[in-house]
Parts: structure tokens; sequence; C-alpha cells
């Protein structure tokens, strides 16, 4: 999990690698809200989850959390974007196809509740983007 905060010109990132989508909803409500409150000038907010809880095979909870991350980010006062969930490399047809799945969820579900959502399935479906991609290592993904 990865969340980048923008305080006007200044940016932030912090990066929790374990993370889960529930993992950030709580991070979020004991760390993220009352920082906002002690610095309203935070403007935006990109998390960028779900990796890490695609490899349960759960795809019902998984939409739980987001839907529960999704509430919680209501009540933040800037402008926020989801990152969806990023492709391995070689993840498999069943692993693919929970990640599409989850993607075209998310994409309903943010628009729903009026989040942004970085639809990063779609920008690695492009051939010279899906190149670059698989020269890099991913999550402990090999080529």
């Amino acid at each position: 999990m990865v969340l980048i905060i923008s305080v006007t010109k200044r940016k932030q990132s912090y990066c929790f690698p374990n993370d889960t989508v529930s993992d950030v909803t709580e991070k979020i409500v004991q760390w993220l809200i009352p920082l906002t409150t002690d610095h309203p000038s935070i403007e935006n907010l990109i998390i960028h989850t779900g990796a890490n809880d695609l490899a349960k095979k759960q795809s019902e909870i998984l939409k739980k959390d987001f839907s529960h991350l999704l509430g919680t980010l209501g009540n933040l006062k800037m402008n926020v974007l989801i990152s969806g969930p990023i492709p391995k490399a070689a993840c498999g047809d069943e692993n693919y196809s929970r990640l599409l799945m989850i993607n075209r969820w998310l994409i309903k579900e943010c628009s729903s509740k009026s989040v942004n959502f970085i639809d990063n399935h779609k920008i690695l479906q492009e051939p010279k983007r899906r190149t670059s991609y698989k020269k890099c290592l991913h999550f402990g993904c090999e080529d």
C-alpha cells in the first residue's frame, strides 16, 4: 500500500508494503483523519492498495473492505484518488480474471462515491507500457 499526500507543492509518500485494504482504512481513521484536522491545507490523497488482498482469493471480502475504505474516505475534505491494483507480469488466468473483476467493480464503486479512480489495468493494456512494465520486478513477480 502506498499513500501519497500533497500539501500545496510538497508531496509526502508513505509505503506500507504488506498492508491490506482493511489496514489502509485503519491507518486513515487512526492517523490521516486527525492529521487533516491539524493540517487542513492537505489537498490530495492517492491510495494504491489491493494487491496483497488479491492473493487471498476472497473477492467478496475484498469488495466489502474497499466499500468500507471508500466510506471512510468520504469523511476527508480533499481530492482522493484510488489507484487500482496492478497486475503481475505472469499472474495466471484465474488471478487475471479476479483482478479484472475487482477493477471493473472499483470503477463503478468509486464513481458512485465520487472518488477518482486510476485504472492501472487499462493503462497497462497499451503495448508500449506493458513492455516497460514487464522489464521491472513488481511485488515479487518474475517475468
